[in-house]
């Protein structure tokens, strides 16, 4: 309330450059926004290289009212949006790892993410994959969350219980059990 932000969106996360695939996010947006009018896009993350073009393509296709570009939020901001989103879209290019996915998954959000990197070995079972350079792709897996709610609570509880293999401190671990064996 504090933000003004829309009752129904979906939630981007990460710098706002090429490789997060924003644009082919603005596309796959645009092709849901006439059906869905109640929907957003929130796009959390501060600009990055050629995040001109990112802005400019949001404007190029009409949706500056629909799509807030918030850049950097704390921790506690960042944490209300993924338990107030309908799904997270992270439709990255390539990842090292994927912390956003799994910081949604452990709020209960659902995820939408790409089928490349490290995604679906760190997402296993608890979301929906997309070819990140297909934005029909994309626009599917995000109406299907929009229409079908026993799917979203489906994602919801496989996300939560993903979430719980990691943690900082099984990390740790792991990395110690390796250097000891060194």
């Amino acid at each position: 309330k504090k933000t003004n932000l829309p009752e129904k969106f979906f939630l981007a996360v990460g710098t706002i450059e090429p490789r997060k695939n924003y644009l082919n996010l603005i596309k796959a947006f645009s092709l849901i926004a006439e059906s869905f009018p109640a929907y957003h896009l929130i796009i959390v993350g501060q600009n990055g290289w050629h995040h001109e073009e990112i802005h400019q393509a949001i404007r190029n296709n009409y949706l500056t009212r629909r799509v807030h570009t918030l850049g950097y939020l704390s921790n506690s901001s960042l944490l209300n949006l993924y338990n107030l989103a309908k799904a997270l879209v992270f439709p990255s290019l390539y990842e090292g790892f994927g912390l956003p996915p799994l910081e949604a998954m452990a709020c209960g959000c659902p995820v939408i993410t790409s089928n490349t990197s490290s995604l679906p070995e760190v997402i296993g079972p608890a979301g929906l994959f997309i070819d990140p350079k297909n934005p029909h792709q994309v626009a599917s897996a995000m109406i299907r969350v929009i229409k079908d709610e026993e799917l979203c609570e489906n994602l919801k509880k496989q996300g939560i219980l993903r979430a719980r293999k990691f943690s900082w401190e099984s990390s740790a671990q792991k990395l110690l059990e390796i250097l000891n064996k060194l």
